[in-house]
Order: C-alpha cells, then sequence, then structure tokens
C-alpha cells in the first residue's frame, strides 16, 4: 500500500482545507477501500479523459455500511489531483519531487545561515521544524512597517 498527500497536484493552498490523499493498493483489494477511484479513459474521438470510478461504496448505498463519505468537492479535489498527476506522468512526478527536496533544504540551509534554528536532524521532504527568534506580532508589526 501506498499513501500519500495531493497538495502539490493541481490543489492550491487553502488554509487547512479542503484536501485529499491518495493510496494505492493492488488490483485484489481495490474493491475494499473506502473512496472514489478516478480512472482514465479515452472517448468516442479518442481523447484522454477522467471519470470517477468505483463509488457505489459512497453516499449511494445505505449509511450504515457505508465505508466512507465523499463530497461533490472532494470529489473535485480527487478528479484534480488525478489528472495533474496524469499530466506529470512518473518522470514528471520524480522531478517535481526532487524539486521540493532541493528547494525545501536551500531554504532551511537559508534560514538557519540568518541565524534561525532549524530543528530537523534527519532528512526531509516539504516541510521543517524552525524556530523563529520574534512573535508574530512583532514580525506582522515589522512587515507593517516595511510596507
Amino acid at each position: 500500500m501506498v499513501v500519500g498527500d495531493t497538495q502539490p497536484f493541481g490543489l492550491p493552498m487553502a488554509y487547512g482545507g479542503p484536501h485529499c490523499g491518495y493510496f494505492s493498493v493492488n488490483k485484489g483489494d481495490i474493491r475494499k477501500i473506502p473512496g472514489r477511484m478516478v480512472g482514465e479513459t479515452v472517448d468516442q474521438d479518442g481523447k484522454r479523459g477522467f471519470v470517477l470510478t468505483l463509488q457505489s461504496r459512497e453516499q449511494h448505498i445505505l449509511r450504515e455500511i457505508a465505508t466512507s463519505y465523499m463530497s461533490s468537492n472532494l470529489a473535485l479535489n480527487a478528479w484534480a489531483s488525478a489528472v495533474a498527476m496524469t499530466s506529470l506522468g512518473k518522470q514528471g512526478v520524480q522531478e517535481m519531487a526532487q524539486l521540493n527536496v532541493n528547494k525545501t533544504g536551500y531554504l532551511a540551509d537559508q534560514l538557519a545561515s540568518h541565524g534561525f534554528t532549524v530543528y530537523n536532524e534527519g532528512p526531509f521532504f516539504n516541510e521543517f521544524v524552525v524556530e523563529l527568534n520574534m512573535t508574530a506580532e512583532n514580525a506582522a508589526g515589522n512587515k507593517a512597517r516595511r510596507a
């Protein structure tokens, strides 16, 4: 099983939501997992398209036996992420991941060189912990004075 966060795949930052993730299982287990699957298909003109599939476990059955709930908004996020991942392709996803590692490492190094404490000792991907040397109120005040 593979799990991950879809925010880097076509979803804008939205102050904590709406949001979705992805996970993948082998073909034999696909009907045991909750959620909707986004599938790739070809339309009658031979153009690539995307469809929501395997959604019968959702709102369409009795609430007592449903394994999950997904609103239309979340389905749109899942669809947007699937389109972005497919558009990038395997090589594009790998390149984007390497850029994330490189740029996050660069930012951590720059912050450390300017006196900030970076607490991550091991490898990190998109996020790391840093101690700021001022309060949020002071930072907001400094920003307002510079404007």
